[in-house]
C-alpha cells in the first residue's frame, strides 16, 4: 500500500470516528470529527491526478470536503472515467454532480437523505433509485443490510438476497461492500455480478470484531461464493 497520497496538514489534527457497537445484534453509531479530512486543498486534488488518468475506476466517498470531492468527479468525468459515489455519510447533492456520477452506492438511511424518501423495503429501494437515476446518476446499488442489495440500471433492476451469517459487528461493512463491489467491476465483471462479490465481501467483513482487521481475503472471498 502506497502513502503517496496521504497529506499532512500542520493546523488539523486527523479525523477520528468514535464507534459503539451493540453486542446482542452486532448494529453501529459512529460519531465521527473530520478533522484534517475536511481541508483537502485544490492542490493535493491535483497531485492526483496523473493517478486518476492511470485508473479505469474512480471511487469516492463523502467523508472529505465537498470542494475536494467535486474537483475530483470533474477531472475524473472530463477524462471518461468511471466513477463510483459511496455517499457515505449522506448529504444532499445537487443535481450537477449527481449527472456526472456512473454509479451511486448509498444505504437506505443514505437513500433516504439523498431522495427525502422512506427506504426500508425492495420497493422503497426501486423509488428511491428511480429519484436518483431521474436526476442523472446512470446506475443505483442500495445496499441494505440484512435484506441484501437492489441493483437498477436503465434496463434492468433487481433485489439481490443477502448471505448468511452470523453478525458480530456491521462496522465496514458498507466500505467491504464498496471494495469488493468496485474490485470485481474491475476485474470486468457487470454490475450485478460485481454487487454479488461485494455482498459477500461485506457479509464476511461482519462476522469479525472491526474494520479493517476484518476485511476478508480473496480466498476467502472466492472460498464463501463457491460453498
Amino acid at each position: 500500500m502506497t502513502t503517496d497520497f496521504v497529506f499532512l496538514d500542520a493546523e488539523k489534527e486527523t479525523g477520528t470516528a468514535l464507534i459503539m457497537v451493540d453486542e446482542t445484534v452486532g448494529q453501529n453509531q459512529i460519531l465521527v470529527v473530520s478533522g484534517a479530512c475536511d481541508n483537502i486543498t485544490p492542490a493535493e486534488v491535483q497531485r492526483t491526478h496523473q493517478l486518476i488518468d492511470e485508473a479505469d475506476i474512480v471511487l469516492l466517498q463523502l467523508e472529505v470536503n465537498m470542494d475536494a470531492i467535486e474537483q475530483v468527479i470533474d477531472y475524473a468525468h472530463a477524462k471518461g472515467k468511471q466513477i463510483v459515489l459511496n455517499t457515505a455519510p449522506a448529504r444532499k447533492l445537487p443535481e450537477s454532480l449527481l449527472k456526472k456520477l456512473d454509479i451511486v452506492t448509498p444505504n437506505e438511511i443514505e437513500a433516504s437523505i439523498l431522495t427525502d424518501t422512506k427506504v426500508e423495503t425492495a420497493e422503497d429501494a426501486e423509488k428511491a433509485a428511480q429519484i436518483l437515476m431521474n436526476s442523472g446518476v446512470k446506475n443505483v446499488v442500495v445496499t441494505m443490510g440484512k435484506h441484501g442489495v437492489f441493483v437498477m440500471t436503465p434496463d434492468r433492476k433487481e433485489m439481490i438476497p443477502s448471505m448468511p451469517v452470523k453478525a458480530i459487528d456491521t462496522t465496514g461493512a458498507g466500505d467491504a461492500f464498496n471494495g469488493g463491489f468496485v474490485t470485481a467491476l474491475a476485474e470486468g465483471k457487470d454490475i450485478f455480478e460485481a454487487a454479488r462479490f461485494g455482498n459477500a465481501v461485506g457479509a464476511l467483513s461482519v462476522t469479525k470484531i472491526g474494520t479493517a482487521p476484518a476485511m476478508p481475503h480473496r480466498s476467502d472471498i472466492d472460498r464463501f461464493l463457491n460453498a
